[in-house]
């Protein structure tokens, strides 16, 4: 029989080891253990002692957890096939490549390799930010170097990487199922690259409860964070990139890596183009009065930077005359949470109380929460300021619906200037 997924996965064990080849595939086969583990092998026959050799291929299963499809299984068949054909014995290739990773990759050596290789796509095929691909080797030389660098990949048992998790854990939940997630990404990637042949990462479930956030602020919190930042010892790029988050309910990396070349300040436009954006679509926000003030003064102030919100690194150097060619950087997403994080005592209500704890995004939740719940905007409107994606059933229609909805979405969000105007400036 030809081989087909079907019947693999149907394959028993038996109590003794045996193979089946596939037909008119020239020597693809599979073993089957008593374990019931499905081994994809080359068969093939020396051309010096006419013995059958076989050549392992990997582990039949699912490639997201590190192992070998059908598909995956026949482009390896096929390339040792033609190794053949030019003469050349694929088993002394393989062990020649085997030995070569499994000598020279320790984890620390290997996320160099990671961190300029590793590009996976997203799910509508762009390919990741540099931004997501920096966090990424960020969160695992903080953690993964740390505990294991020296040792090698193929090493990590998953013990090793159990107990990591549970270490880490102790930190915070998040940062926990922020490794899990980028220790899944390494071991699966190790796998495809000849580093490990077999993923220790399989099976591992996220440390902790990983629930959706419902944070929002009120409007006496509103009120207290709005005007507090006024005190808070943090660059004003980043008070004013936080008041952005609650005035257009745009993204985090949306406000904070955005250049000025998105924005027409004739038109009050920012167009944020689909390489920026979480669902990939070109995103027009339209500025309310409030937003488009700050906006303008920010030009005003940083008239050489290409940023809407210069970082202070880049803006030292600008005043020091230096060459700053590399240094015109704007402030990164974490730079605008960790000045909430570090100035949490400063956000109190008048009984000197602080405010249950809030994140940045969550700025956008309470701008999409007062859309429609104090300016009345309809739901569908408020999907579109934020840029959702739309749900599965509304997606064929979206298709052929290209209308913008600019004039709708203008109206919401001054309704939202306006209603938040009045929250801070409410004195009861």
């Amino acid at each position: 029989m030809k081989f087909t997924d079907k019947q693999i996965k149907a394959l028993k064990p038996e109590p003794q080891r045996y193979e089946l080849y596939s037909k008119g595939e020239d020597g693809l086969g599979i073993r089957v253990t008593p374990k019931g583990v499905k081994t994809w092998i080359t068969r093939y026959r020396d051309r010096a002692t006419r013995k059958h050799i076989r050549i392992t291929l990997g582990v039949y299963g699912d490639p997201e957890h590190g192992f070998l499809s059908l598909s995956d299984a026949r482009k390896r068949h096929i390339e040792n096939r033609a190794l053949l054909l030019e003469g050349q014995d694929p088993r002394a290739l393989k062990q020649t490549e085997k030995k070569k990773n499994l000598e020279a990759e320790t984890v620390e050596a290997f996320i160099d390799e990671f961190e300029k290789h590793y590009r996976p796509k997203r799910k509508d095929g762009r390919p990741p930010s540099e931004t997501y691909v920096k966090e990424n080797v960020r969160i695992l030389r903080k953690d993964a170097v740390s505990a294991w660098g020296k040792l090698k990949v193929k090493d990590i048992t998953k013990r090793q990487i159990i107990a990591l998790l549970d270490e880490v854990k102790e930190r915070g939940p998040i940062a926990a199922n922020s490794l899990h997630a980028r220790l899944s990404m390494f071991f699966r990637f190790a796998v495809k690259r000849g580093v490990i042949e077999l993923n220790p990462f399989t099976e591992i479930d996220k440390p902790a409860d990983s629930r959706k956030r419902d944070r929002w602020l009120d409007k006496d919190e509103i009120k207290i964070v709005w005007n507090a930042l006024d005190t808070c010892p943090v660059h004003d790029n980043i008070k004013q990139g936080l008041r952005l988050l609650l005035l257009t309910g745009q993204r985090r990396s949306e406000v904070a890596l955005a250049p000025k070349s998105e924005f027409n300040l004739e038109k009050k436009e920012w167009i944020i183009p689909s390489t920026r954006t979480k669902n990939g679509e070109t995103h027009l926000v339209p500025l309310s009065e409030p937003v488009f003030e700050i906006i303008q003064d920010l030009f005003f102030k940083y008239p050489d930077s290409k940023w809407l919100l210069p970082s202070n690194y880049g803006l030292a150097y600008k005043k020091a005359d230096k060459d700053t060619t590399r240094d015109d950087l704007p402030f990164s997403e974490r730079a605008l949470s960790r000045a909430v994080r570090n100035n949490a005592d400063k956000f109190k209500h008048e009984d000197g109380t602080a405010i249950p704890h809030w994140t940045p995004h969550d700025l956008r939740r309470t701008a999409a929460t007062i859309m429609t719940s104090e300016c009345k905007v309809d739901r569908f409107i408020v999907r579109k300021v934020l840029n959702h994606k739309e749900p599965k059933h509304m997606q064929i229609t979206e298709v052929y619906d290209q209308y913008e909805y600019e004039n709708e979405k203008r109206e919401a969000l001054d309704k939202l200037a306006l209603k938040l105007e009045e929250i801070i400036k409410n004195d009861d």
